[in-house]
């Protein structure tokens, strides 16, 4: 895993969110603004395919990190995962609020098995409670 990516997960396990997101589409704006704010070049919506958007791509270097959003996630998207995970060598994040174990449990297990660098960043577990 390269420094890069793990530069990149660290400043997304540090994003706080002040107010209730109702969307998907909240939740990438506001973190696209995040990570522009950090100095990361963001590009939004990017067509791969004809039948591939993905939510952000996060472009560090000649890297191309697939970010991919989620207000609440549960099995059911590896495989929207799994079409993504070949065109993005240099990494792919699952970034949402909620997850459920099963989802975690994958993610864990599938980590151990890929040489692409993988991660799953649920932002609940960051969030401070007040």
């Amino acid at each position: 895993m390269s420094e890069d990516f793990k530069e990149l997960v660290s400043t997304l396990k540090r994003f706080r969110i002040k107010e209730t997101i109702r969307d998907e589409h909240e939740l990438e704006n506001k973190l696209e603004h995040y990570l522009k704010e950090k100095r990361f070049i963001i590009q939004r919506q990017k067509s791969v395919t004809r039948k591939i958007r993905n939510d952000l791509v996060c472009i560090i270097g000649e890297k191309k990190i697939c970010l991919e959003l989620k207000k609440f996630t549960d099995i059911s998207i590896v495989q929207q995962l799994d079409k993504y995970i070949p065109l993005y060598p240099d990494g792919l994040i699952l970034i949402c609020w909620k997850c459920s174990q099963s989802l975690r449990d994958v993610f864990r297990d599938v980590k151990k098995q890929i040489t692409i660098p993988l991660e799953l960043v649920e932002l609940r577990r960051y969030q401070p409670i007040f």
